[in-house]
């Protein structure tokens, strides 16, 4: 099945702050960000955290709007791309639970906005995802100093301020789980689930880690992301990013979405040797908001 562009995913947003949407309405508060589905193959089921219930097919589409408090349930050779309103784009690949715990968001005029010409978020927000298992790739931008944006897994929590990170998460055969991130651009602050000093992962960067049935966290493992790695992560981001390429307001006029042009490249080997420099000597812990 090919990937099945949005060429509407946006009819509604204009007044989705104000009214929602009718079978929704009740989850609509002045801070709710919304969850767009910009597009997706096979099998989707997306579960609402409350009642378990799985939401109808005809909801599961190319331009249907989400919130959070539901799970997105991905099945063998499927995906998808959600946009968040604030300017998030975040790709679930095959065979992945993520859990959209928390996505809030001020209020913004999305008639002022086009999202390819985004370098920050419209609009500060508090976003909390969990990935039960299995791979994502997120490109978020870069946060109002506000914000927050965390993913958190049953291994640990990574800290985001605007980054391009992989996530994969898989169960072990003795009920524990592995974790390994892998870094295109930007920083991430990782922090194991039993606690303890955050540490810092930066362009190029990849950190493996997990957790055992006991409990105890396994030990980290700092490397380099393998080019293949790298030119995969990126992509998935262009591919996500084609949706980019216009304003809010031209998705209420039928337009077709373009490529974003501009899009960055996969970091250098001279930019991962300047990022690994400005560590050293470093004690772990989180960056500045910059």
């Amino acid at each position: 099945m090919k990937f099945k562009p949005f060429y509407f995913f946006l009819i509604l947003l204009s007044t989705l702050w104000v009214f929602g949407q009718q079978e929704n309405a009740e989850d609509l508060t002045d801070t709710k960000g919304a969850i767009i589905i910009a597009g997706l193959e096979g099998q989707v089921t997306v579960v609402n955290n409350t009642t378990q219930i799985p939401l109808p097919p005809e909801k599961v589409v190319a331009g249907g709007v989400l919130f959070d408090g539901h799970t997105i349930k991905t099945g063998p050779s499927s995906k998808i791309i959600l946009l968040l309103t604030n300017g998030t784009i975040t790709t679930v690949k095959p065979e992945t639970s993520l859990n959209f715990k928390k996505f809030t968001q001020e209020k913004f005029d999305t008639t002022q906005t086009k999202l390819n010409d985004l370098e920050g978020e419209p609009s500060s927000s508090n976003t909390v995802l969990d990935i039960e298992f299995g791979d994502l790739v997120v490109d978020v931008k870069k946060l109002d100093k506000k914000s927050s944006f965390n993913i958190e897994s049953p291994v640990g929590t990574a800290g985001i301020r605007g980054t391009v990170p992989a996530i994969s998460v898989a169960k072990t055969p003795d009920g524990g789980f592995t974790q390994t991130t892998s870094m295109l651009r930007g920083e991430i602050a990782f922090t194991p689930s039993g606690g303890g000093l955050p540490t810092l992962l930066g362009p190029g960067q990849s950190l493996s880690t997990g957790i055992g049935p006991n409990g105890l966290a396994l030990p980290l493992q700092m490397g380099r992301v393998s080019a293949a790695m790298l030119t995969s992560i990126q992509a998935d981001v262009d591919s996500a990013g084609a949706a980019m390429g216009m304003s809010f307001e031209d998705y209420k006029k039928g337009a077709t979405p373009t490529k974003r042009e501009g899009s960055e490249d996969a970091p250098s080997e001279d930019e991962i040797n300047e990022s690994d420099d400005s560590r050293k000597g470093a004690s772990k812990g989180v960056g500045g908001d910059d």
